[in-house]
């Protein structure tokens, strides 16, 4: 349950892990993870939620970042290598900023697009029950 705090609207992040908590059950190993979670994720100055807080954003993962460094990072480094793969990411910036500023992005993959719909529709459907709960509770 405490993955879902990563796709929560920004505001909603603390009230969210307030509900969580409600429903968590009393374990031992449980009450570890959750001081775990509190200290490294909710409360961590070096790790604001803002950070790690993924609602509404195109890329939700760091893959792109790990694919660049596996090409960077080899067993046996070779700075031949590296300086091409430099040099090559230097030449290609300036096709990415064109691409990114004329809202170019490369094709999703039908799974992806699927997630992503899914996703799109469950935080409709919490917008439209915050709303909601918000009009009873002003009652």
């Amino acid at each position: 349950m405490c993955s879902v705090l990563a796709y929560m609207p920004l505001n909603t992040v603390e009230d969210t892990w307030i509900m969580v908590m409600e429903r968590a059950s009393q374990h031992e190993k449980l009450s570890e993870f959750i001081d775990y979670f509190v200290e490294q994720w909710m409360s961590n100055p070096l790790l604001p939620t803002a950070l790690w807080n993924v609602n509404y954003q195109r890329h939700r993962t760091n893959n792109a970042v790990e694919g660049w460094n596996s090409k960077l990072n080899r067993k046996h480094p070779n700075v031949k290598i590296q300086v091409k793969c430099l040099k090559d990411a230097a030449n290609n910036i300036s096709h990415v900023i064109r691409s990114r500023e004329l809202c170019e992005f490369g094709v999703k993959r039908k799974k992806c697009v699927q997630l992503d719909q899914r996703l799109e529709n469950i935080m409709k459907d919490f917008e439209i029950f915050e709303k909601m709960s918000h009009g009873i509770k002003s009652r």
